[in-house]
């Protein structure tokens, strides 16, 4: 059976790297974005089966993440969670 892929987009290094880390310990497969552009390029490639996006972003922020997502072929297919860490 195939590991489910969690896609984790934050800008943050250090806590991509620790969630990284627990998704991985958790049982599945780990893919990393820094960016929104990132996140949207990775997606034309790879199939993740849950995104992971942080709310607040340089450049492009979570909520223009989520619109180009949803306007992609993901529209409906792939569950976000989005978040911040912090105001």
């Amino acid at each position: 059976m195939a590991k489910l892929k969690i896609l984790l987009v934050d800008d943050e290094e250090e806590f991509c790297t620790l969630m990284g880390v627990r998704i991985i310990n958790w049982g599945y497969d780990f893919i990393k974005a820094s960016s929104g552009k990132e996140a949207l390029d990775i997606l034309k490639s790879q199939n993740p089966d849950i995104i992971i996006l942080d709310y607040m972003m340089p450049e492009m922020d979570g909520v223009a993440t989520l619109k180009e997502i949803r306007a992609g072929k993901f529209a409906l297919i792939t569950p976000v969670i989005t978040f911040t860490e912090g105001l």
